[in-house]
């Protein structure tokens, strides 16, 4: 018997006053699969992505392993759907460690202290997108590619199910597009 698809959107329609944005989209993703969305700019991609990963609602449903999307809470969408957004405000007086540590929050308490294992994870996941030595450099300083890449840092050690990438290779140059995509 084939194994259902941890994501579904049936039915999906959009507008923002009277103009439509996403008319009747279906679709399903399977675990291990990967889904990219190309069209022109304003053709609805950012808002697909933003109704797939919980952060918009619109008519029609998702469900993610076969619940609606709406019956989860914040916390649990963020244990389960990581995303990287196409524009982020880089006004942090944080350091890319500190950024990328945001990725563990939602598996875990306001009083949780960081374990040796939470400090292994964020290094792996810095060194994974090739940032481990500018782990204590403040997140407005870096570059908008190492930014990018820093939140894909975040993602990772996030340990989401489905990780949600809108214009993932957006400020990076050949090199770092082709390890992202990798």
């Amino acid at each position: 018997m084939p194994e259902k698809p941890n994501l579904i959107a049936k039915h999906i329609n959009y507008k923002i006053a009277t103009k439509v944005i996403l008319s009747d989209i279906d679709l399903s993703v399977h675990r291990g699969e990967v889904l990219g969305v190309v069209g022109p700019n304003g053709a609805g991609k950012t808002s697909l992505l933003k109704i797939l990963s919980g952060q918009v609602f619109c008519q029609g449903s998702v469900f993610w392993k076969q619940k609606d999307l709406k019956e989860y809470s914040e916390m649990q969408r963020a244990q389960q759907i990581a995303v990287v957004n196409q524009i982020n405000d880089s006004v942090f007086s944080l350091n890319l460690q500190q950024i990328v540590r945001m990725g563990l929050l939602p598996h875990s308490s306001l009083i949780s202290r960081a374990t040796p294992d939470d400090t292994l994870r964020i290094a792996q996941a810095l060194e994974k997108v090739g940032l481990t030595e500018k782990a204590q450099q403040t997140f407005s300083s870096l570059s908008g590619g190492e930014q990018q890449r820093g939140l894909i840092a975040r993602a990772l050690v996030q340990r989401a199910d489905l990780i949600v990438l809108d214009e993932p290779v957006n400020h990076l140059d050949v090199y770092y597009q082709h390890q992202v995509l990798q």
